[in-house]
């Protein structure tokens, strides 16, 4: 089941300025992640700041035994060629949400920087119009990245983005906040 969901080369490569992608995710994987957050339907307001509205689900919570498998891919394959990419400390997942924007709910998020030390996006659809991820400094957005694809930047200073407003349909997408880890 295990190559049914992960890409078994998740090469990291720029696309960016300092923003990285990587096949992470195969379409079914997306697929199937998606409709895991969809059946459970636990989507709340963030907590973390109300200034920056966001519908989550913390999948540590709501659905462990995914969180534990995506975890555990990242923290073995993903986050340590970003670390010898950027030549930086190490870093460890610290929290996994997915997001969701709907034209009755979140359509857009402002302009912001995240609260982790290396930040992580994956797209788990592409069955919508507008709501891309975009980084107005960098000049860069996600409108052409695949499904299950992950981009990572460093969250906290240099990496300013929002999401545009949504126009059409529902987006879905997989948040990966991580901690510096020194050891």
């Amino acid at each position: 089941m295990f190559n049914e969901i992960f890409h078994t080369r998740p090469d990291l490569r720029p696309v960016g300025q300092d923003i990285l992608l990587a096949k992470f995710l195969t379409p079914t994987g997306a697929e199937y992640l998606r409709a895991c957050v969809q059946a459970v339907d636990t989507w709340t307001p963030n907590a973390r700041d109300k200034e920056y509205f966001t519908q989550d689900i913390h999948l540590s919570k709501d659905v462990p035994d995914i969180y534990e498998m995506l975890r555990d891919q990242l923290n073995d394959v993903i986050l340590p060629s970003a670390v010898d990419h950027w030549k930086c400390s190490g870093a460890v997942v610290e929290n996994l949400f997915a997001i969701r924007y709907t034209l009755d709910t979140q359509t857009s998020l402002d302009l912001h920087h995240d609260d982790s030390y290396i930040t992580g996006s994956v797209k788990l659809n592409n069955n919508y119009e507008g709501a891309a991820l975009y980084f107005p400094e960098k000049k860069f957005t996600n409108e052409d990245i695949e499904v299950g694809d992950i981009l990572i930047w460093p969250g906290q200073i240099t990496h300013r983005h929002g999401c545009k407003e949504l126009k059409s349909g529902t987006k879905y997408a997989l948040t990966i906040w991580t901690k510096e880890c020194t050891e």
